[in-house]
Parts: C-alpha cells; sequence; structure tokens
C-alpha cells in the first residue's frame, strides 16, 4: 500500500479505535495493522466489529475498496509498462537476428516445403553426378578402355 494511503488510513484508525482496541493504540501498531490488510483481512474485520459493530464494518469496507480500486490498479498498471517496456527491447534487440523471412517460417508452421531449396538441392545432385561421369569417361579416353 502506498506510504500516503496506509498513513491517511493509520491516522483514521487511531482516531477511531485507538482508545478500545489494543492494536490501534499507537500510530505504528495501527499502520502496521492496516498493512495487514493484504495478509488476514477477516482477522481485522473480526477485532474491528466485535469492538464497533457499525464503525468497524464500515472501516473495513472503506480500505478493501480503496486497496482494491485504486492501490492494486496502480500497481498493474506499472506492471503492464514494465512489461510492454520490456517486450518493446527484445523486439528491438532480435530485429535483426532474423534467419527465415516470415513466408518461411508460415511454410514451417503448415507443414508446406519449400520448393525452391528443394529444387536447389536437387540440381546440385545432378549436377554433382553429371560432373563425376564427365570425369570417368575422360579417364577412360585417356586410359583407353
Amino acid at each position: 500500500m502506498p506510504m500516503a494511503t496506509g498513513c491517511a488510513f493509520s491516522m483514521l484508525a487511531l482516531s477511531l479505535f485507538g482508545p478500545t482496541i489494543e492494536n490501534f493504540y499507537t500510530i505504528k501498531a495501527s499502520y502496521l495493522m492496516v498493512n495487514q490488510y493484504f495478509i488476514k483481512p477477516q482477522k481485522i474485520y473480526d477485532n474491528l466489529s466485535d469492538s464497533h459493530p457499525y464503525l468497524g464494518p464500515g472501516f473495513v469496507f472503506f480500505l478493501g475498496l480503496t486497496v482494491n480500486l485504486f492501490v492494486l490498479n496502480f500497481f498493474i498498471a506499472f506492471l503492464n509498462e514494465a512489461y510492454l517496456a520490456i517486450i518493446t527491447r527484445i523486439k528491438i534487440l532480435n530485429y535483426n537476428k532474423r534467419e527465415k523471412t516470415k513466408l518461411e517460417y508460415a511454410y514451417e508452421f503448415l507443414g508446406i516445403t519449400d520448393t525452391m531449396n528443394q529444387d536447389n538441392e536437387e540440381e546440385n545432385k545432378f549436377r554433382d553426378y553429371a560432373e563425376q561421369r564427365e570425369f570417368i569417361e575422360a579417364m577412360r579416353r585417356i586410359l583407353g578402355n
């Protein structure tokens, strides 16, 4: 919980519940108790509703409303901004490191073989075979067989 919100609720709790509830006697204890809302809200609700049946549940309701609607949204916005910054940085770093084109990735995903590379490989095989055959024929002529 941000410092200002925590201090505001701890001051309010100290002034409302300080004289009657042991956990809110001092500002330090009140601040710790208000920040424990994340850990054990049911215990805080039970303590306050036992001693102050009308004011206690209202305080816990507004504390929960403030924490859930305002404070957690700030943290989610900060996390989202950090995530987008990291993703953008990763995209910038990996931009020139691509080995395949998008079309090649699509072919790979769909299971289609790339015919251009296949044709080149087959042509290389036939070229090698033709060169070997020419070499053998030239050797036969030289040797006279």
